[in-house]
């Protein structure tokens, strides 16, 4: 049935199909023809057979008789044994310790001190003045009392 269509469309696409599979599996048959040429060529490599052999071995069997033999035994001897004793012997020591100096920065501190009033008398002054007449006139002195501020830095 499947040859028996009269399609020659269909039948071309069939013997195109046909030809593709055989062309497509001709390298796999060149490959196992060289491969079995090689094979023939070769000389057959030889196997190893195991054997089995017995083999008889004779084992001489020691048979023991028990006999009764008696033996005297002195009584244990006492051994005097010293056993030393760890005795500990103190060791004095004397290990020099450096002093450890510590510069400890301290930062300033400012004490606000008030300005102090001085009340300083000041001695009066004689300002002789000529005029230009003939009399002598002294000018009176006057006390004038000078405030003198005084700075103190108290040390912190």
């Amino acid at each position: 049935m499947f040859f028996a269509n009269t399609d020659p469309e269909k039948r071309a696409r069939v013997r195109y199909m046909l030809v593709m599979a055989i062309l497509a599996t001709l390298p796999c048959y060149c490959g196992g023809f060289a491969l079995v040429n090689y094979q023939r060529n070769r000389t057959p490599v030889p196997t190893a057979t195991i054997t089995q052999t017995p083999t008889v071995t004779a084992t001489p069997t020691v048979t023991l008789t028990p006999t009764a033999t008696n033996t005297g035994t002195l009584p244990p001897t006492a051994t005097p044994t010293i056993t030393p004793t760890a005795t500990q012997t103190p060791t004095n020591t004397n290990t020099a310790v450096p002093p450890t100096i510590t510069n400890t920065p301290v930062p300033p501190t400012a004490t606000p001190v008030p300005p102090t009033a001085t009340n300083t008398p000041v001695p009066p002054t004689a300002t002789p003045t000529q005029t230009s007449t003939s009399t002598n006139t002294s000018v009176p002195p006057s006390e004038t009392p000078t405030e003198t501020p005084t700075a103190t830095n108290t040390p912190g």
